[in-house]
């Protein structure tokens, strides 16, 4: 768990908790601001001041990969990102996206 400005995001290890954002400004009250469900859970987890990096084990793939979620704005997190190994992938495929 990290707090900073004010809220709380939680890595949760048994699914499908994945993460957790809690506003705990008013720390006897704290309130759910947003939660990112993740299947399998979440193993590891980090925090940077505003790009979340989980350890997630995702449908389609083999064992865990990191998993990138913008948290620029607490009650509404994107998923901005995957790293993963090509053997990670079940079909074997690797997908590659780019903005123009």
């Amino acid at each position: 768990m990290v707090v900073e400005n004010g809220y709380a995001y939680v890595g949760h290890i048994d699914p499908p908790h994945g993460t957790s954002i809690l506003d705990v400004k008013d720390p006897k009250h704290p309130k759910v601001t947003a939660q990112v469900e993740i299947p399998h859970g979440v193993h590891r987890f980090t925090f940077d001041g505003r790009y979340a990096y989980i350890s997630a084990h995702l449908e389609g793939y083999i064992g865990r990969i990191v998993m990138i979620l913008d948290l620029k704005n607490p009650a509404c997190p994107e998923e901005v990102g995957r790293w993963w190994y090509l053997i990670d992938r079940l079909d074997g495929l690797e997908i590659l996206e780019s903005e123009v």
